[in-house]
C-alpha cells in the first residue's frame, strides 16, 4: 500500500502559508509601531491647557491685601494636634509681615506692611527707587538698585516683585494641574510638576494639597489674577479691593525729602563744573 504523499504534502503546505501569514502580519504591525510609536510614559491631560497669559501682571491701577500666615502657625493649630504652650517669638521673627496691602497708580507703588506684632511700616517704589519707613519713624530711609550712576549697590534693596506679586515666577505651563472651585471661584491650579504630581479629579488630594505641596498658585480663571500662593512656609491669600480713583501722591515728608537731595545733587554739580 502506498503512503499518501498528497495528503501531507498539502497540509504542509497549508501550514507554511499560514506561518507565512501570521509572519507578514507581525511585521506589518512592527512597521507601523515604528512609525508611530506608543506614547510611553506620557500623561493624558484631564484639563486642557488654558490660554496664555497663564497669569496677569498687575493692572496699572489696582489695589489687593495678601494675608500671610506661616508654617509653624498651621503646624500649632493643626486638627488633633495636643495644645501645647508655645514660647514667645523673637524679634526678628514677629517683625515678618502679617499684612501686606499694595495700591499702584502706574509706576508709583505703596506697600503697608503690618508685621506680626501689629506694627505698621511702609514702603514706596518710586520708579527704580524704594523708600522705606520704619514703625514710629518719621524719616524715609532711601534704598537703590545696583548699576544706579552715583549710587552704592544696597544689600536690603528689594526689588519690585515678578508681575507684581512675589514668589509666582516658578508658574508656567509645566507646572499647570487642573481647576479648582476656590471659595465662589474657578481657580487655574500650579504645582510643580502638573498634573504628574496631582489628580485634581479627587477630592481627597485637593483637601490635602495645601500640606502636601510646598509650592502652589491658585489663579482666578477670568481675571488671571492670584487668589492664593503657597510657596515653601508661607501661604499668601489674595483680597482684590476696588482700585484707586486717582494717581497716588508721595507723602510731603517723603516729597519734601526728595526735593531736597535732588537740589543738593545739582548744586554739587554745578560747584564741580566750575573752572
Amino acid at each position: 500500500m502506498k503512503p499518501r504523499l498528497t495528503s501531507i504534502g498539502s497540509c504542509g503546505l497549508r501550514s507554511s502559508t499560514s506561518l507565512l501569514g501570521v509572519i507578514l502580519s507581525l511585521a506589518s504591525l512592527l512597521a507601523a509601531s515604528a512609525q508611530n510609536p506608543s506614547p510611553v510614559g506620557k500623561l493624558e491631560s484631564k484639563f486642557p491647557l488654558p490660554t496664555e497669559p497663564l497669569m496677569n501682571s498687575a493692572p496699572d491701577f489696582a489695589k489687593w491685601t495678601v494675608t500671610i500666615s506661616y508654617e509653624e502657625e498651621r503646624q500649632a493649630t493643626a486638627p488633633g494636634l495636643k495644645a501645647t504652650p508655645t514660647p514667645t517669638p523673637p524679634d526678628y521673627a514677629l517683625a515678618r509681615p502679617r499684612k501686606v496691602t499694595t495700591t499702584k497708580t502706574g509706576h508709583e507703588v505703596l506697600e503697608e506692611i503690618i508685621d506680626l506684632k501689629g506694627r505698621v511700616s511702609e514702603r514706596w517704589f518710586h520708579g527704580a527707587t524704594q523708600f522705606t519707613k520704619a514703625s514710629g519713624s518719621n524719616t524715609w530711609e532711601q534704598k537703590d538698585p545696583s548699576g544706579v550712576p552715583g549710587a552704592t549697590p544696597d544689600p536690603d534693596y528689594a526689588p519690585p516683585p515678578d508681575k507684581g506679586f512675589r514668589d509666582v515666577g516658578w508658574v508656567a505651563p509645566a507646572n499647570y494641574a487642573g481647576t479648582i472651585k476656590y471659595g465662589n471661584s474657578t481657580c487655574l491650579v500650579f504645582i510643580p510638576g502638573g498634573e504628574r504630581a496631582i489628580d485634581l479629579t479627587k477630592p481627597e488630594q485637593i483637601k490635602t494639597m495645601w500640606q502636601t505641596f510646598p509650592m502652589i498658585a491658585c489663579v482666578e480663571a477670568r481675571s488671571r489674577l492670584p487668589v492664593a500662593v503657597r510657596y515653601l512656609g508661607k501661604i499668601r491669600t489674595f483680597t482684590w479691593d476696588q482700585p484707586p480713583a486717582g494717581p497716588l501722591v508721595l507723602p510731603a515728608g517723603l516729597s519734601a525729602q526728595i526735593k531736597k537731595q535732588n537740589d543738593d545733587t545739582a548744586k554739587l554739580l554745578k560747584q564741580a563744573a566750575r573752572p
